[in-house]
This record gives structure tokens, sequence and C-alpha cells, in this order.
């Protein structure tokens, strides 16, 4: 059985959400696998399509020594104690502790992209949400409203930042709506901001609220590409922009990220089996051959080494999530008020 560690199902979290489709896919092609909720006390309403995926963990759960555990980056360790651990970096592992984590001799590591690591297995995920983006996609848009979207910054740039757009701003005559990473509330609201704003500007580059914004025919300005996004993706990202000389074309190109949407989702259940088959199949030749073992062995300490150097750079750029406007600078606040009198805060 193969359990991935999941909190629970909560529609405003890509990486909450991801985990269920995963699981979801790997039952589709016969492999018994099960969202493991280990925060029954946090329990949203699971859609009906996932319920019967999921167990609720209990301290005198029984793991076989078959069992594969999937843990995203944020637990510590092997936190269960299972034999078999993949471990799915589904953002930078130090990103918000500033240090490194404690991984098991023999994980698997799988990448949900490649600027978080090009060298690991990828399983980029989508959400199939089709239905729900074409009921919008094609509100009329007001050629003065822009979207901030502040979610995990960097806090100490973060007011150079909004300064490097003031004056393009300014000169739109524009109303700003602010979202952050818990406002608006229902995510129904955010979609229907995005799909009638001219633009978003993310302070977070590696949002998923980017790419749906695309999806809704609203181009982004991605404010700084920490993350390398421009060089490198898993699919084409239509529509971002890391210049605001590039408007224009980021306006064109955007029509084309809903054909890549449609069409990655088509092939994505056989990405996802064949990731997870190489990630059985490890599991197996680690008890069969010896030198593989210690292949892995090497690797992973490797890995833990890189791991802590990278948690001294991260800790240094003081990146933090921004749930609510007034968690924001007060000086960030004071020039988005400048730019126009028009600033709904959601």
């Amino acid at each position: 059985m193969i359990y991935f560690y999941s909190n629970t199902f909560n529609d405003n979290s890509n990486g909450d959400k991801i985990r269920f489709v995963v699981v979801d896919s790997l039952n589709k092609r016969g492999i018994d696998a099960k969202n493991l909720i280990v925060k029954p006390y946090q329990k949203r309403k699971i859609p009906n399509k996932y319920i019967n995926n999921c167990v609720f963990y209990q301290k005198k759960f029984k793991f076989s020594d078959e069992d594969i555990v999937i843990y995203p980056e944020d637990p510590p360790g092997n936190i269960l104690k299972v034999a078999n651990v993949i471990r799915y970096l589904l953002n930078v592992p130090y990103f918000y502790r500033g240090n490194n984590l404690l991984f098991n001799d023999t994980e698997y590591f799988i990448s949900f992209s490649k600027v978080l690591n090009s060298v690991f297995p990828q399983m980029y995920v989508i959400v199939d949400e089709v239905s729900k983006f074409e009921k919008i996609r094609n509100t009329v848009k007001n050629n003065r409203r822009i979207a901030l979207y502040f979610g995990k910054i960097n806090e100490y740039e973060v007011t150079n930042q909004i300064l490097k757009i003031k004056e393009f701003l300014k000169k739109k005559d524009v109303e700003i709506h602010i979202i952050t990473r818990k406002r608006p509330k229902n995510r129904d609201v955010v979609l229907e901001i995005l799909a009638s704003c001219d633009l978003l500007v993310s302070f977070d580059p590696l949002s998923n609220l980017n790419y749906e914004a695309t999806l809704l025919r609203t181009p982004v300005y991605i404010i700084e590409d920490v993350y390398g996004l421009k060089r490198d993706f898993n699919l084409p990202l239509y529509g971002f922009f890391y210049s605001l000389r590039d408007l224009d074309k980021a306006k064109v190109d955007v029509e084309k990220a809903w054909e890549t949407y449609r069409n990655y989702i088509i092939n994505q259940d056989e990405i996802i089996n064949g990731v997870m088959q190489e990630a059985i199949n490890h599991f197996k030749k680690i008890k069969e051959d010896i030198f593989y073992k210690e292949e892995i062995l090497e690797r992973n300490k490797e890995i833990v080494n890189r791991s802590q150097c990278d948690a001294n750079l991260w800790e240094k750029k003081k990146y933090r999530s921004i749930n609510y406007y007034f968690n924001l600078p007060k000086d960030t606040k004071k020039i988005i008020k400048s730019i126009t009198n028009k600033v709904v805060v959601h």
C-alpha cells in the first residue's frame, strides 16, 4: 500500500489538493493507495470523489515492511517510522524553516517541478478543474483592474518591488485588488477577480495562483523570478512575463495556456504511474542489490549536505507567508495607497 501523508483537503491550497489527485490517479491504474490524513482535527469536507481513498491516522496505526509513505518536503525526517519513504518536493524544503530536513538513508526523491530540482524524477501534477474555469474564463476584462498577489514574499525586498511598478500603475489609473494567502477566503471569488483583471502582478513566483490566472486569460507579471521560471519549467508558461516591456506579448501568448493545460491533463495519469512504478522498483532494488543500496546512501548524504548549504542561502532571503493585508510592511501599504485611491482589500 502507498500512503500519501496529507493534512486534509483544502480547496485554497494546490499542495494539499494534488496529494488527493495523485492517490486517485494511482488507484485508477491499479496501484493501491490512500491519503493518510494525519490531522483529523483540522478536518474540512473532503470531496466525495476522494473520500473512499482516505484513512485517518491514529497512534495504533501499523505499517508493513512493504508499505510506502510519500512525504512532502515539510515533515522533518521519517516521523511515521516506515521502512520505505518517497520524498515528494512540492516546494524548496528549507523555504519556510530556513534549515535542512532529516532524510532517510534510502529515500526516493521526486520533484514537483524542474525549478525545485531538475535532477530528480519529475511529477508535475495539475488539478483537473476544466469545468470550473470554462464557466468564467471568458469574463469581460476590465482594462483598469489589476490584482496584486502577496503569497510567500521576500519581506526585505517587497517595498522596493512595489516601487518598481508604481509609475506604471499610476499611469493606468488602476483599480487595485489585493489578494493574499487567506483572502479572499472563498476560492471562487479569487478566480472571479482574476478572470476580470487585465493583469496579475505576483510577488510569489511559484504560486499556482499565477498559473490559474493564465487559464483565465490574465497575464502574470512575476516581480522577482527567484526560481528561474523563465529558464525552464515542466510545461510552457504562456502569459508569464518578467519585464513590463513584454506585457503586450504576454497578452497574446496567454491565449495558448488553455490548450496546454487541457493536453497535459490528458497525459497526466500516465506520467504519475510511470514515476511511481520507478519508485516501487527502487525499494525492491534496495533489498536485492547491495551495490545499489550503497550508491543511494552516498547520493542521499550528498543531498543532505547540499540542502544545508541551500538552507543558509534561503535563510538570508527571509521569505514568509502573507496571510492578510495587514501582515504587509507599513511602507509597502503606504506606496500602494499612493498609487490610487481605488484599492480593494479582500
